[in-house]
């Protein structure tokens, strides 16, 4: 009897862990609830780089492979862009492109890899793609437009060290996925005018 009693307690408690262990899976689960509040890994950028590499001039493919690595490590590292670096790429943006801008002269690497995804993200966006979160052959011609354009805008500049070229492209390619992964954490949270994208797309609409 007093071993039929101790099977029972035992299967009793395993059948309580079980589902103490599910109810908790059930409610945080670790694939919505992450540290950093970022969201689920497949509302991460998806490239392919064979596609990617279509969009960058064949002089460009070595810079491109290592700005390609850099920009996945800080995606990772970051996640998506706050309301502060939108601003910021805004501003980049209009002293390269913009009439009344200066042009990339001057500009740091930084600055003129921040005004291309800028310009190509927002391109995407006045084209209507806005109302979904694209394919993944989108997201590779988003990234692999935002380094040659950076590229284009450091010979606009004067040209420098391939460093300094790196640096630009290596930035154009982590604000390319990082507007990317704030456009599509906000189509995840109810739509395109959540979170900082309605920004986004406000500022593009000042000079599209």
């Amino acid at each position: 009897m007093d071993s039929f009693m101790n099977l029972a307690k035992q299967g009793y408690e395993a059948y309580s862990e079980s589902q103490s262990q599910t109810h908790v899976h059930k409610t945080g689960g670790q694939e919505f609830n992450s540290p950093d509040n970022r969201p689920p890994q497949s509302y991460r950028p998806s490239f392919n780089s064979d596609d990617v590499r279509q969009h960058v001039d064949s002089g460009n493919h070595g810079f491109m492979d290592q700005a390609l690595s850099h920009a996945h490590r800080t995606v990772q590292q970051q996640g998506d862009i706050d309301e502060d670096g939108i601003q910021n790429l805004k501003n980049a943006h209009d002293q390269a492109f913009s009439s009344g801008g200066q042009g990339p002269q001057g500009m740091a690497p930084d600055a003129m890899g921040g005004a291309a995804a800028f310009k190509v993200f927002t391109d995407m966006v006045s084209g209507g793609s806005h109302g979904s979160s694209g394919g993944g052959d989108m997201q590779s011609k988003l990234v692999g437009m935002a380094m040659q354009h950076a590229s284009s805008l450091f010979e606009q500049s004067g040209g420098g060290s391939s460093e300094a070229k790196q640096s630009a492209m290596n930035s154009a390619a982590t604000y390319a996925m990082q507007l990317l992964m704030k456009k599509q954490m906000s189509n995840f949270i109810g739509g395109a005018s959540s979170g900082g994208l309605s920004g986004v797309m406000g500022m593009a609409s000042n000079f599209l």
